[in-house]
């Protein structure tokens, strides 16, 4: 079993996505610091939902991104609108989340969970002149729709969610992580890091500085590639595996036993008080 006893995990998933991951934290004797550095709020009420789907559909198929947007795509809305089409989801989260209001039919890659993997389906590769819909949120990546558009496709988006920075106490990150032992930061998207990243600058920017000398764990190139080189985090970056809670904690227990980690386990790592 994975341990993580005398580990931090620093959780910047949005609260309410935040249980199950800090259960199995638990679980293998790691402790949790919760810092939501997302915060979704949905854009469209239930009646701008329904007329938006009635321009929408019928479509050649309808993909969804996340669970966000199963949850704020179809909130309150009969999941039988989509029983005529192809439904896809992006990873395995937002599979299940469909598969709960009813869709048992959906097509979702099978082990790596990204746009690019999704891409990789048969069902996607012959697609020119068919209509799709992609579920998402506002200012998502366009990976998905560019390409799809390149093979031929025609694509429309239902934008229903945006990404915000949530307003948390300026004073609750900074004491909890003077509490906390051998801390490692967990991103499980690009936009996690980032407001994460402007959050502790705007609170205290030699803490910030300091965080990012933190191991870290992300759940793929493209979020470790923003770390490294967009937003210079200097410490070890380690990527999951697979896009799962399971394999985060796995990687997180591996990246912590390296031998040259800084040492994080002391208060003074974190006395960063600016003067005056």
């Amino acid at each position: 079993m994975i341990n993580l006893k005398d580990i931090t995990v620093i959780v910047t998933r949005p609260m309410n996505q935040s249980v199950k991951l800090t259960q199995l934290i638990s679980r293998c004797n790691g402790a949790s610091v919760l810092c939501p550095s997302i915060e979704i709020q949905g854009l469209l009420n239930e009646e701008q939902l329904r007329e938006r789907w009635s321009e929408l559909l019928p479509a050649d198929g309808v993909i969804f991104v996340s669970a966000n947007a199963v949850r704020l795509g179809l909130k309150n809305i009969t999941a039988g609108i989509l029983a005529q089409t192809h439904v896809l989801a992006v990873g395995s989260a937002t599979a299940h989340s469909l598969k709960r209001k009813g869709l048992q039919h959906v097509l979702v890659p099978t082990d790596i969970f990204n746009s690019e993997a999704l891409l990789k389906l048969p069902e996607l590769n012959d697609v020119a002149s068919k209509q799709f819909v992609i579920v998402r949120g506002k200012n998502g990546r366009e990976h998905l729709e560019v390409s799809l558009l390149q093979r031929g496709a025609k694509v429309d988006s239902l934008e229903c969610y945006q990404c915000a920075i949530p307003t948390l106490d300026p004073a609750l990150l900074e004491i909890s992580l003077k509490n906390a032992r051998n801390p490692v930061l967990s991103f499980t998207s690009v936009t996690a890091a980032k407001n994460f990243t402007q959050m502790t600058k705007d609170m205290n920017p030699l803490l910030a500085d300091k965080l990012k000398h933190m191991p870290i764990v992300v759940f793929s190139e493209r979020i470790r590639a923003a770390v490294e080189k967009e937003l210079r985090y200097r410490g070890p970056v380690a990527v999951a595996p697979k896009a799962s809670d399971e394999s985060l904690v796995k990687t997180i227990s591996e990246i912590m036993q390296n031998p040259n980690l800084p040492d994080l386990s002391t208060n003074d790592f974190y006395r960063t008080r600016q003067p005056g």
